[in-house]
């Protein structure tokens, strides 16, 4: 029996920026189309052909170089229900379902607080980013993962129901809960300033809380930087001080280094 999984994710993935609406409590960035029907059916009938020969055969289903175990996609299935009905029925309680064990929160400032981690019990699991008020779980974005069991998919597709839609790359995308208070703005900034999906994705928690440049044992470009690049060409005044207002410390950090290497450019 593999031991169920408890690390934190490294990177987790981020969310595509934008609403659209799938259930009356859940938003989703911008930019990342339904994967329709047709993907799923192309997917189910690969898996059903897969699973088919394999019986014929008289051999054992393989995920990589192991046979599949089934106990372990049905601790994915009572896993991926209970996060289901939490989501569907009590989003602001998904984390008792999500976090059998105690969770670092990290402290983003004026009463914030940011988990990040990734959570599984079988094949699959979840990278999780959960956005604190006090004790307060306000928004978050949960996205699944298949890891190295890509060929298992089309079952979790299923599994996976209404709350997590299959994109046509083959991976699913993020559900986010309540992103409008991910991207609220810190008490002392009164005007309103119009932001653009990729402007409100940057000013979130959701895109990366580690201010700098590059990190990682690679050496890669954090990613709050790259939702920096993003944006870089459309801030202005307004937007550069509105970014100051984040409620994500590394945007608030990149904003002041903004208008220190832009500070002619911004007089007004």
């Amino acid at each position: 029996m593999r031991p169920e999984r408890n690390r934190i994710a490294n990177k987790p993935t981020a969310p595509n920026a934008g609403i659209a609406s799938r259930l009356t409590i859940e938003h989703h960035w911008p930019g990342v189309g339904d994967p329709g029907r047709s993907t799923k059916k192309l997917l189910m009938k690969r898996t059903i052909t897969f699973i088919a020969l394999a019986l014929l055969s008289g051999r054992p289903m393989v995920v990589g170089d192991e046979a599949i175990h089934q106990d372990w996609i049905e601790k994915d299935r009572d896993f991926v229900q209970a996060v289901n009905a939490a989501i569907q029925n009590d989003p602001e309680h998904v984390d008792r379902i999500l976090f059998w064990f105690p969770v670092e929160r990290k402290d983003l400032g004026f009463g914030y607080s940011l988990t990040e981690r990734y959570v599984g019990k079988g094949y699959m699991g979840f990278s999780c980013q959960m956005l604190y008020l006090q004790d307060k779980l306000v928004s978050f974005c949960i996205t699944p993962s298949m890891g190295l069991a890509k060929e298992l998919t089309p079952i979790y597709v299923e599994m996976l129901g209404d709350c997590f839609k299959l994109n046509p790359d083959g991976k699913f995308e993020p559900f986010c809960y309540r992103p409008e208070a991910a991207t609220s703005v810190l008490p002392g900034f009164d005007a309103e300033v119009k932001m653009s999906a990729a402007a409100q994705r940057f000013c979130s928690p959701f895109s990366g809380i580690l201010y700098g440049t590059t990190g990682g044992y690679g050496g890669g470009c954090l990613a709050n930087r790259k939702a920096y690049f993003d944006v870089i060409s459309e801030i202005d005044s307004a937007l550069c001080l509105r970014l100051l207002y984040s409620i994500n410390p590394a945007t608030r950090l990149t904003a002041y280094e903004h208008y220190l290497q832009h500070e002619a450019d911004l007089k007004d």
